[in-house]
Formats: C-alpha cells, sequence, structure tokens
C-alpha cells in the first residue's frame, strides 16, 4: 500500500512505505514513484529498491517504459498542487516537470 496512516509520537501521520522493502520514505530525493497502466502507484527507494522491483516486474526482457516513474519529490508536489496548495516552492517544481 502506498500511503499508510501510522503513529508516531502520539500523532497519526501519512507514511508513504517502500512496495519493494516496506520501509518508510523518509528523504524525498532518495524516493520515487512508478505506476502500472492500471494507474496503480508503487512507491519506491530510488536505486536501493527499483533495481528489484524491475527485476520482479519488468523483468530482463520488458523496458521501464511499461512503469513509468517520477520523483517522489514532484510526486508530492503535483499531488499539493492538484488539491490547491499553492506554494511558490511547489509552482516552481510543476512548472519545472512541464518544461
Amino acid at each position: 500500500m502506498p500511503l499508510r496512516m501510522e503513529h508516531h509520537h502520539g500523532e497519526t501521520c501519512p507514511v508513504a512505505r517502500c512496495d519493494e522493502c516496506s520501509s518508510a520514505i523518509t528523504d524525498a530525493s532518495l524516493g520515487m514513484v512508478a505506476w502500472d497502466c492500471d494507474g496503480r502507484l508503487y512507491p519506491l527507494h530510488k536505486e536501493r529498491c527499483s533495481f528489484d522491483f524491475e527485476d520482479r516486474h519488468v523483468g530482463s526482457h520488458r523496458s521501464w517504459s511499461h512503469f513509468p516513474w517520477m520523483g517522489m519529490e514532484k510526486v508530492v508536489s503535483f499531488l499539493g498542487w492538484n488539491v490547491g496548495i499553492r506554494h511558490d516552492s511547489m509552482r516552481s517544481m510543476v512548472e519545472e516537470a512541464w518544461i
């Protein structure tokens, strides 16, 4: 499950868990989100887990084009933008992604 509500330090908060290793992704710059043709999301640790995911789901005879992906920081920015959060830092990241 890509996002889970978990308890940390007496608070409930959303946490992104890697689809491959189940560990929390705590640094957006080291995370990515791949998705399939049905729109199912696969949050992953870049490099650390993405290669195992690729081997398991894509195999040597296929390419990542079957699983497009985006850096976690861009996914979070797009999500924020799409739900109406309009911080300047999000605006620049969203605009960069479309260039």
